[in-house]
């Protein structure tokens, strides 16, 4: 059909598209020549006009199922103009449930990107993660831009927060791990630390991962090394100056044991190879 000679130019060339729309606009039902229209009006940049007759159908047709790929096509006209998108929730809503995958997955993005301008960092990464599970493929550059965002969490819960939205997403939950881990250490709060620990040792357990399990130990002896050796606890009295050679020593030696306790605080979150198959993500973002 036409429709569909359309549809393929519609990116590639279409002032081409264009001419063939004309040439069957009459015999079109008014949904169907209207959102035509719409993209056709996108494509060809002219991007305030796509955004009035986008707003004018939505108006007026609320309920049409081209009602979702019309708010579609409205926001991305408002983003090329450099306007705010719309806030219309209850199009926002319809649009993410609707949209073919394609659509979706960009509009995902699309709202990512405006959580993220607004500082809401938990969302902009929530919904590029459903932006990715919607895709075909997780491209490189998606999970670039994720990882970016994950990177700036500087919150444990909201790395929680995270991992109990996105149960079935292994890779995602290893990575949170691993920086909820770290985030701990930076924190001191090594309990926390343990208990996140113990919880991924059980599961371990379960499904009989020794491997992991034997450097989760190994995590574990170091967390509770640094919980049980805090030199916030330590006090001591040393003497500023000493004739003694005895009494220089101990103060020596107790200043290079305090040196090891505050150092002792400084161990690594995880061991530098427990992330070494992050690089596997980029084969599917739902595990």
């Amino acid at each position: 059909m036409l429709i569909t000679e359309i549809e393929r130019l519609l990116i590639s060339d279409p002032v081409a598209a264009r001419e063939m729309y004309e040439e069957i606009e009459d015999q079109l039902e008014i949904d169907e020549r209207t959102r035509l229209k719409v993209q056709l009006l996108y494509y060809l940049e002219k991007w305030s006009s796509a955004e009035q007759l986008a707003e004018v159908f939505l108006s007026e047709r609320p309920e049409s199922k081209m009602a979702s790929l019309m708010f579609y096509f409205l926001n991305k006209s408002l983003m090329a103009q450099h306007k705010p998108l719309s806030q219309n929730l209850i199009f926002r809503k319809r649009a993410v449930e609707t949209l073919e995958a394609k659509f979706r997955s960009d509009f995902l993005f699309i709202l990512s990107n405006e959580a993220f301008l607004e500082g809401d960092l938990l969302t902009a990464i929530q919904y590029r993660l459903e932006g990715m599970s919607k895709a075909k493929t997780a491209n490189v550059a998606s999970m670039e831009k994720l990882n970016g965002l994950l990177n700036q969490v500087q919150s444990p819960e909201i790395l929680r927060i995270l991992s109990e939205n996105n149960k079935n997403v292994k890779w995602l939950q290893k990575k949170i791990f691993i920086m909820e881990l770290e985030l701990l250490a930076e924190l001191k709060r090594y309990r926390d630390a343990l208990g996140i620990l113990e919880q991924r040792m059980s599961a371990a357990r379960v499904i009989g991962d020794q491997e992991e399990l034997e450097v989760l130990k190994q995590i574990q002896i170091r967390y509770s090394n640094a919980l049980n050796v805090n030199p916030r606890r330590i006090g001591v009295i040393l003497p500023l100056s000493s004739s003694s050679v005895k009494v220089s020593r101990l103060a020596q030696q107790t200043m290079n044991g305090l040196w090891l306790a505050l150092h002792a605080n400084e161990i690594p979150a995880v061991p530098e190879n427990m992330g070494d198959d992050e690089a596997s993500q980029e084969n599917g973002i739902t595990g």
